[in-house]
């Protein structure tokens, strides 16, 4: 009996111990407004850092075609006629952090 514990304690080891070293990768925008405003919205989420980078740099963000965009790196900045410009930058969090803070009440 207590060889067959050990050797299930072994197993359920050997078989969590990569999901550690995976880990998660969620891909989230951070947009500023016109009004400044900002707001954390999640995407998509990948197995590896990488794939998730590469995901960052191909995102494409939806504006009209006739307005100026330009984009540099992970940031996507939309220029208006009156001066003011929105801007999206693609940010790769591991998923155990929130970039919009704790949630819930606190005590």
């Amino acid at each position: 009996m207590g060889l067959l514990w050990r050797l299930s304690v072994v197993v359920i080891v050997l078989t969590l111990l990569p999901m550690q070293a995976w880990g998660a990768w969620v891909l989230w925008t951070h947009a500023t407004a016109r009004d400044q405003s900002e707001t954390w919205t999640a995407r998509w989420g990948y197995e590896t850092e990488a794939a998730c980078g590469l995901a960052a740099t191909h995102y494409n963000v939806d504006v009209p075609a006739t307005l100026p965009v330009e984009r540099s790196g992970n940031t996507v900045t939309t220029r208006f006629p009156d001066g003011t410009s929105t801007r999206v930058s693609f940010v790769c969090l591991p998923d155990t952090i929130d970039p919009r803070g704790p949630k819930g009440a606190t005590r």
